[in-house]
């Protein structure tokens, strides 16, 4: 089974690529989704969070996103931590998953993540597909995404970029600036995975 990931910075669109990879027939696990989900329902994960980071981590037993979010952007040590504790729990959730894939016979699968090194998620991938776009592009997608001033948008990039240590380093770029179609961007890299493993 060939796994495929697909990274990039907040605000380049990575979920619109994958969500081209899903109607391809391609499964996606979406590691930013799933990371919430194990920070709601994982009782370690929750334990250590509550421990390191006090009990306004939860509210009513429901993750406080506001505060969690905060902690993240705007503490380099404390979201160290915060992935510290999270990542290996995605990485045993997504081993699991591709057990599963694998049983139902699925040749190729995808998963998206922003962090794939950091996590070092990109060990367990036969190729890896950066997508990519220019600043002021990320920064107007967050503003409206996610109802934030540029300086909060810009603080996101920021606070991401420092998780990265070196270049990304991809087998594959999508350029998403409304420019190039990344339709036909991810159209001619799936045929050349599947030309370069001899997949049908």
């Amino acid at each position: 089974m060939i796994k495929i990931g697909i990274t990039g910075l907040i605000g380049t669109g990575k979920t619109t690529i994958s969500q081209i990879f899903e109607i391809f027939g391609l499964p996606v696990y979406n590691a930013d989704i799933q990371a919430k989900q194990i920070m709601h329902k994982n009782h370690k994960v929750k334990e250590k969070l509550i421990i390191e980071f006090g009990e306004d981590s939860y509210i009513n037993n429901q993750l406080n996103k506001e505060y969690i979010s905060k902690i993240i952007f705007s503490d380099k040590t404390a979201r160290k931590k915060i992935n510290s504790i999270v990542h290996p729990a995605v990485i045993e959730d997504f081993k699991t998953w591709l057990i599963k894939k694998e049983s139902e016979n699925f040749k190729m699968i995808c998963i998206e993540s922003a962090l794939l090194y950091a996590a070092k998620i990109d060990k367990l991938l036969d190729y890896i597909i950066l997508v990519t776009s220019e600043e002021e592009t990320l920064v107007n997608r967050i503003m409206k995404r996610d109802n934030i001033s540029q300086e909060q948008a810009l603080q996101k990039i920021k606070a991401q970029k420092s998780e990265i240590k070196q270049e990304y380093k991809a087998d594959f770029e999508i350029k998403n600036d409304s420019t190039d179609s990344i339709i036909l961007q991810s159209i001619n890299i799936l045929n050349k995975i599947k030309l370069a493993k001899n997949i049908k």
